[in-house]
């Protein structure tokens, strides 16, 4: 579920312009004039288009915040929330931000869109928040124009409004730590990773139930895949199980109980403890051994969990209890491997 509504949201301004990859001497090219959208049905349906995409739950906040040595993102955003009329001056002031790190030559080019949204539901409240977006990736689509001959086919190209490639929701919330933000990051195929949201946004993770929860499932799941050769999926399969279970049973987290839960050996829950610092320095996440549990994290954990053995292209197999009731197995005479399932009767 998203944090936000956007029922009864508003674009107040809006500027658009245009960014070439600068390592290849493609220009940026700067919009004089905001854009006018005098039309409604053009004004809802760029609201869904920038809005509808937010789903994910993680925030992030400005990692450059007063006392820089220049002009950041959250200092231009702060300008634009004490007076929205300077949205177009200040699109044009983040436009070449955008530009001065579009230097890799995978990077494509595409529009920079400035928006100043009000009555975004938010959290309970309905709130302000600047929203910046990059379109990348066209489409071509037919049209057809009745005429006095009969029809006119045209071809067409533009870009799919159910889908931004990138985008940055910034709340006026929270100002003293950052900002809140919610980040849309849909990397296309040979991009740099993480140029939008790194070297761009220059954002970090919000620390809360929400990421920490999250974060600690990917962690173990990066460390099962890593640690457990895959044909002792039965056991990564197990772990995963156990870990889910542990944090719906529990609303506090803390790590030496989860570790005993998931590893009771001594050697893979010291082998875990290390690469779980490693993995947080790698990715610059602060996640404490002890935090409260997201509960609606655990409700849907299939991007975690793996609950199904796929065997050659003939079996699956869907495991939900306990383990002690499959038995893996290798046949020498058929020199195949097999698993043994035991059960009491058939549902």
């Amino acid at each position: 579920m998203s944090l936000i509504s956007i029922d009864k949201a508003r674009i107040d301004a809006l500027s658009v312009h245009w960014i070439g990859n600068r390592s290849l001497g493609e220009p940026i090219i700067l919009s004089p004039n905001p854009q006018q959208l005098a039309d409604r049905k053009v004004h809802d349906k760029l609201v869904y288009f920038f809005l509808n995409n937010f789903r994910d739950r993680i925030l992030y906040c400005f990692k450059d915040q007063p006392g820089g040595s220049r002009i950041s993102l959250y200092d231009i955003t702060g300008e634009i929330f004490e007076n929205p009329l300077l949205l177009h001056r200040k699109s044009a002031e983040i436009a070449r931000r955008l530009y001065d790190v579009s230097i890799h030559h995978r990077i494509k080019n595409g529009e920079c869109w400035a928006v100043y949204f009000s009555n975004i539901q938010y959290q309970d409240n309905l709130v302000n928040a600047v929203g910046i977006f990059k379109t990348e990736l066209k489409e071509e689509f037919l049209s057809v124009k009745r005429t006095d001959d009969g029809f006119l086919i045209s071809l067409h190209e533009g870009f799919n409004i159910k889908k931004i490639d990138k985008g940055a929701l910034i709340f006026n919330t929270h100002e003293e730590e950052g900002y809140e933000i919610m980040v849309i990051d849909n990397i296309n195929i040979g991009d740099p990773a993480e140029y939008w949201k790194d070297k761009f946004l220059q954002a970090k993770p919000v620390s809360n139930p929400y990421l920490n929860t999250t974060t600690e499932l990917k962690i173990l799941k990066a460390f099962l895949e890593d640690n457990i050769p895959s044909e002792e999926s039965l056991d990564r399969v197990e772990r995963l199980n156990n870990s889910v279970n542990y944090m719906k049973e529990n609303d506090q987290f803390r790590l030496g109980e989860f570790e005993s839960k998931v590893f009771p050996e001594k050697a893979m829950r010291s082998s875990f403890n290390e690469y779980r610092n490693q993995y947080k320095d790698n990715f610059d996440v602060d996640i404490k051994d002890e935090y409260d549990i997201e509960q609606d994290v655990i409700k849907n954990p299939k991007k975690f969990i793996r609950s199904v053995i796929k065997l050659d292209r003939d079996f699956h197999i869907y495991i939900h209890g306990d383990r002690n009731k499959i038995i893996r197995g290798y046949d020498r005479e058929k020199g195949m491997y097999y698993y043994q399932i035991f059960f009491s009767k058939e549902a």
